[in-house]
């Protein structure tokens, strides 16, 4: 089907094609995708985990759809827990998390095949059912490249920021674990794939919790088992030596400090980082203990970005892959 585009003033299309002159009306065609290929397998039924089917007519809807629709609750923000001041936590909400954590993933699916869409899309190309298994769809003929080198990879990843920022999250505040993700993924394709799949911006407080206490305990692991991955884990923590001055203030934070052990001894901790994990490892295992959901909003109160850098040193040193996220994170 032919479908026509009048480009913008500044020569422009819409999906980033750049028309010959400005005011332009320029012939665009949608992707038949039962065009066949050198490998004689068309482009729905080799990709046909990543394409939208065209003759799937189940209801589905668009990321922009989505988006649109529940922009009042793509995030919760309130009170942080146990805040005696009127310090507020913004989490995002399970579903945009999902749809974001799966729409990433087409973007790999399409890496990993040497086919790229060169920035060429938005949250209108991502489509989801019921169940929220996502597609792309929509594409004009000019949005796929084959052979994709990484400099179009990288373009992919530029405008999935882009598309996040100015049109999933309109006018509403990014919480912090998900910019730490987009400013990862900003960065380029530089070997975080597994770690932007499975990143801690895009867990659920529960898994988020359980996943930091389950890093700790592999991080007190290998101080023994792996020296070097246990240096360079501190190594890339070393801007948060010097904590304690720091702590903000906060009911479970405060009551962690002032604990007492069973012979009502206080614990001590270290002004470094190696103790500041121990420190919240504690606030986690009691006097958060029944706070699981909310555990993240505490540690990111005391410091943002914390849980994220953690996961990521632990990624570094190829441990985070212990935590078998595949099997948690669909």
């Amino acid at each position: 089907m032919n479908v026509v585009s009048q480009a913008s003033s500044t020569g422009r299309t819409r999906n980033g094609s750049q028309a010959l002159y400005p005011g332009e009306r320029r012939v665009r065609r949608r992707i038949n995708f039962d065009s066949y290929h050198d490998d004689g397998a068309s482009l729905c039924s080799k990709h046909h985990d990543i394409f939208k089917c065209p003759f799937d007519k189940s209801k589905q809807t668009t990321l922009l759809q989505f988006a649109e629709k529940n922009r009042k609750n793509l995030i919760y923000a309130g009170p942080t827990p146990g805040s005696f001041d009127t310090h507020w936590s913004i989490v995002g909400s399970t579903e945009i998390k999902l749809k974001l954590r799966r729409a990433f993933r087409l973007i790999q699916a399409l890496h990993k095949e040497n086919i790229s869409l060169c920035g060429k899309f938005g949250a209108e190309n991502f489509f989801y059912d019921d169940d929220n298994n996502a597609r792309i769809g929509n594409l004009m003929e000019d949005n796929l490249k084959y052979g994709a080198d990484l400099s179009d990879k990288n373009l992919d990843y530029e405008s999935f920021v882009k598309m996040v920022k100015k049109e999933v999250f309109v006018r509403t505040s990014i919480p912090n674990s998900l910019s730490e993700w987009l400013c990862l993924m900003s960065s380029g394709v530089k070997g975080f794939e597994y770690l932007l799949c499975h990143h801690d911006g895009l867990m659920e407080p529960r898994q988020s919790a359980s996943s930091f206490m389950s890093l700790h305990d592999i991080f007190l692991e290998i101080e023994t088992s792996d020296p070097a991955a246990y240096g360079s884990v501190l190594s890339d923590l070393r801007q948060y030596n010097y904590w304690k001055s720091k702590m903000p203030n906060n009911s479970f934070l405060k009551s962690t400090k002032e604990y007492m052990d069973k012979d009502g001894k206080q614990i001590e901790y270290k002004d470094d980082v190696k103790d500041l994990l121990r420190f919240l490892r504690n606030c986690r295992r009691h006097a958060a203990q029944f706070k699981e959901d909310e555990f993240p909003s505490i540690v990111d109160h005391f410091y943002p970005k914390l849980m994220c850098d953690f996961q990521k040193a632990m990624f570094k040193v190829g441990k985070l892959q212990d935590l078998n996220l595949e099997s948690t994170m669909p």
